[in-house]
């Protein structure tokens, strides 16, 4: 038998693949056992030392390659959509080629994908091709211009109220409401300049409703109309009906201060702050936007307000407008539990006083806060600003700004006549010289109310305040002072914060899961979660004390972590979330500051957060501002910081990494650190600290004398 012969026997080929395993298996049992460990401890070695995440990778690489394909979005081949594109999302195996219309997709080494799809008007074919598997979608692109609008459907209205209005409609149109003989044209939602335009944005408005009559009346629909450079589109509401009278009847009528902030009210209603805190909005608007130059009143605060109501039947708030010329929640959701402010008719025999007179009856540095407390004789409103600063734009509620110019605190109290310290409207002697966080305080007399205005040691160095009334009815304030902290080598972040608190808020939990991944599995929630233990890890590394509000995935409302942080009293909170975008194709890291205060915290995170590499081509990073809930505590510097974008499937794959996630926690850590250290208590010569102090008391007396006939608001 020749060679050829020999190697198609079937007998040989039996007996030559048996004698191959005899062998292997013989080799195994001399050496592979003892280097498959060797082999296995090395690259775990490998791998912990470099902080590589090609170590992780693999073994995710070959978890994906178990994964099944699956479109998680379209649910159904056929859809209508009102956007220009479309995201299809789901999970393959990376082993074989995923094409949409023709183009390959590479997905994120977990197996999951996330691809933009442009669109044009009408149907779209669009065919998602995964090895063998191919479907074909059919997506209709609807243009529209007005997409929706609130109310919507029939609703009812306390007679004499106001009625917000408010449309979504394609970006730069111009939006129309019409009701009741009347036609307003509505205000499109802020925007910043440099952000990317949106095909849709909120627009807003408001109509006064005509006091009840002896029975309901119904005053018709709202009309709304959108206009474009691609036409114009009308919807209407459902019927608008206003109740028979239910104004708060009053006789008489609160005198009203002229000029600044304030604003008349009719009749004598007073309204009483019922929660904690409450929060203040501008009273000439009607929108439901935080801004930083308002500021929260304590329990207990009591004005004037309107008789009427501003309800938003979109997001079911209502609003009632205050003398001083703020505006604040009066109930949300309708719900009478939720109670922001209760109001009653002012007794005639017992008004609330036309003036407001108040006196600075104690001061203490305690080692982290300076208090100040007031006797005061009604629990008045009062407004709290920073000042000088330079926003780019407050008119269009654009409160970014490039540099922390402010150097002093103004807190002016409304309708005061007298603001004295020992009897005297004089409070140069009210600061100890060795106070860390003010140098000096004055009293300026203003038209209609007094301002207590506290210098800062430091030009745009403060961090942060509260306020309440003690069970003695007097108004106390505790400002933060800076943290102590002091420059080591004994970690490897070379600083020493076991003197302060850091408050770590995970963001969403239980019945929240935030964003949800194209696998319809993954949670912000978790992926929140998994950040944020490491956070807290290396930021224990420092000494730092580390509270964190939850580490397992439970409901936690946003109040039960405002009062947290109020009991705790941090130095700083840091806020976990990941992003989202309509679109795949947005990634990048952000950071948001609310109070002026706390725009350097989030700019170190930020700062060491780039300079890690950790997110590559940044398309949407920045240091921004906005109003996010937890943003608003006004008692600390704040950090909310989104990391990644769950919808780019790349940096979706980089959530689950913990490689990944414990280099986001060692450079935000280096950014904590960096911020402490640059803000801590500097030591100045007394000397040097009385010299500075003359310097400035002349320029305060220049500055007082003009402004002392002004009202000290904006």
């Amino acid at each position: 038998m020749d060679f050829k012969s020999i190697l198609k026997d079937p007998l040989y080929i039996v007996s030559s693949a048996l004698l191959c395993i005899v062998i292997a298996l013989s080799v195994a049992m001399l050496f592979g056992a003892d280097n498959n460990i060797a082999a296995g401890t090395s690259s775990a070695h490998i791998s912990s030392n470099s902080g590589d995440i090609s170590g992780e990778t693999s073994s995710t690489a070959s978890e994906a390659e178990k994964i099944s394909f699956k479109v998680t979005s379209p649910t159904a081949n056929s859809l209508t959509v009102t956007d220009s594109f479309y995201v299809f999302k789901g999970t393959c195996n990376p082993a074989d080629t995923l094409y949409i219309n023709g183009k390959r997709i590479t997905p994120a080494a977990d197996g999951s994908f996330s691809c933009d799809v442009d669109l044009k008007v009408g149907k779209n074919a669009i065919t998602v091709q995964h090895g063998s598997d191919k479907t074909v979608y059919n997506v209709t692109y609807r243009y529209i211009i007005l997409k929706s609008i609130s109310p919507d459907k029939n609703s009812t209205f306390d007679g004499g109220s106001t009625m917000v209005v408010r449309a979504t409609a394609r970006y730069g149109s111009t939006v129309t409401a019409k009701f009741n003989g009347k036609t307003i044209t509505l205000t499109q939602e802020f925007l910043n300049a440099d952000a990317v335009k949106p095909e849709f944005i909120g627009y807003i408005g408001s109509f006064d409703l005509p006091k009840g009559a002896e029975t309901s009346k119904s005053l018709g629909a709202v009309t709304f109309t959108a206009k474009h450079s691609s036409g114009t589109e009308t919807f209407k509401s459902g019927t608008i009906t206003v109740k028979k009278n239910s104004l708060i009847q009053t006789d008489g009528t609160a005198v009203t201060p002229v000029g600044g902030q304030y604003m008349p009210v009719s009749g004598n209603v007073i309204a009483e702050i019922v929660c904690d805190s409450a929060e203040t909005f501008d009273g000439k608007t009607v929108d439901d936007m935080s801004r930083p130059t308002n500021n929260y009143l304590p329990k207990g605060t009591v004005d004037y307000c309107s008789t009427s109501t501003i309800r938003d039947p979109s997001s079911g708030r209502t609003y009632r407008r205050l003398r001083c010329g703020k505006r604040v929640y009066e109930m949300i959701d309708n719900d009478s539990s939720k109670k922001f402010i209760k109001t009653y008719v002012a007794d005639e025999n017992n008004p609330l006083p036309k003036t407001n007179s108040l006196a600075i009856n104690y001061f203490d540095d305690t080692q982290r806060h300076t208090i100040i407390t007031l006797d005061t004789l009604w629990k008045a409103p009062f407004y709290f600003d920073l000042k000088p600063l330079n926003y780019y734009n407050a008119a269009i509620r654009d409160y970014r700004f490039d540099k922390e110019t402010y150097s002093y605190v103004d807190i002016t109290f409304c309708y005061a006549e007298t603001l004295t310290l020992g009897g005297e409207m004089d409070a140069s002697n009210l600061i100890n010289k060795n106070n860390p966080l003010f140098s000096r305080a004055e009293i300026i007399k203003n038209k209609n109310d007094c301002t207590l205005r506290l210098h800062l040691k430091n030009v745009g160095k403060f961090y942060g305040w509260s306020a309440e009334y003690n069970e003695a009815g007097q108004l106390v304030f505790k400002f933060l002072h800076p943290a102590v902290v002091a420059e080591t080598d004994t970690n490897e972040y070379g600083a020493d914060l076991s003197k302060t608190t850091v408050f770590i808020d995970v963001g969403h939990g239980g019945s929240d899961p935030g964003a949800v991944a194209s696998d319809n599995r993954t949670t912000e929630a978790n992926l929140n979660l998994k950040l944020a233990l490491m956070l807290k890890a290396e930021l224990e590394k420092t000494g730092c004390h580390v509270i964190i509000d939850r580490i397992s995935n439970i409901d936690l409302e946003s109040a039960d972590r405002i009062k947290m942080v109020k009991e705790y009293s941090p130095d700083l909170v840091i806020s976990i979330h990941r992003n989202a975008s309509t679109s795949s194709r947005v990634k990048g890291f952000n950071t948001y500051y609310f109070h002026p205060y706390s725009r350097a915290a989030n700019k170190a995170v930020y700062d060491q957060t780039i300079a890690a590499g950790l997110y590559t081509s940044p398309t949407h990073s920045k240091v921004d501002w906005h109003y996010f809930f937890l943003g608003r505590v006004s008692d600390c510097p704040v950090i909310l910081a989104e990391n990644g974008f769950m919808s780019n499937s790349t940096e979706l794959a980089n959530m689950k990494n913990d490689a990944f996630n414990k280099k986001c926690a060692v450079a935000m850590t280096k950014g904590v650190v960096e911020y402490f250290l640059e803000n801590a208590p500097i030591t100045v010569p007394d000397d040097e600290e009385e010299s500075s102090n003359i310097s400035s008391s002349e320029s305060s007396e220049n500055s007082s004398q003009e402004e002392s006939s002004e009202v000290k608001s904006e």
